[in-house]
């Protein structure tokens, strides 16, 4: 099976073999970033990929790649921006400027999946049928870290370091936005 080392579909990985009641050594993970991935299961040299989009509907889409199972029930997985807790002290003006003007774009996004979908099919280089489909699959709006989201996120860095990914325990809350106190 293959995957991205320590990449949320690594997690999944973790959580798949737990919901089967798998051991790691049941499955053989050979770890590639998307393209060798790709390379090596056109070739059938894995049996399985795990990715994320738009890889994945591009493979669907130019492979006829069947979608066996999704993170849905297991992960949750969510797209984080990031920044120092320096920058945040001292342009709180220009980060809420920014996640505003993401907003607006996410909105606009879906609302109109089809220009979207022509733009981004440029941008990244892939079938516009692939990004209609990432698209269809997409949640919008950009929603605040809480306590339940660092909670998932210190499940991840748990079964990391249990997967000696990671090389000491670190306690996902000491990167809590101050909102959060």
């Amino acid at each position: 099976m293959a995957f991205t080392k320590g990449s949320n579909t690594h997690y999944l990985y973790v959580r798949l073999l737990q919901q089967a009641g798998l051991k790691p050594q049941d499955i053989t993970p050979v770890f590639l970033q998307p393209a060798d991935a790709r390379a090596a299961f056109e070739r059938g040299s894995v049996d399985a990929w795990l990715v994320w989009d738009p890889f994945l509907a591009v493979a669907q889409k130019s492979l006829d790649a069947r979608l066996v199972t999704d993170g849905t029930g297991l992960v949750g997985n969510r797209l984080y921006f990031f920044t120092s807790r320096t920058y945040v002290q001292h342009n709180e003006d220009v980060l809420r400027a920014v996640i505003e003007e993401l907003n607006t774009v996410d909105k606009w996004v879906e609302a109109n999946r089809a220009d979207a979908a022509s733009e981004y099919a440029q941008l990244w280089g892939v079938p516009r049928d692939a990004v209609e489909l990432v698209l269809s699959r997409q949640r919008f709006g950009i929603e605040r870290i809480t306590r339940a989201t660092l909670a998932e996120q210190q499940q991840i860095a748990d079964a990391f370091l249990e997967l000696n990914l990671l090389p000491r325990r670190i306690d996902v809350a000491q990167a809590a936005p101050p909102s959060l106190g």
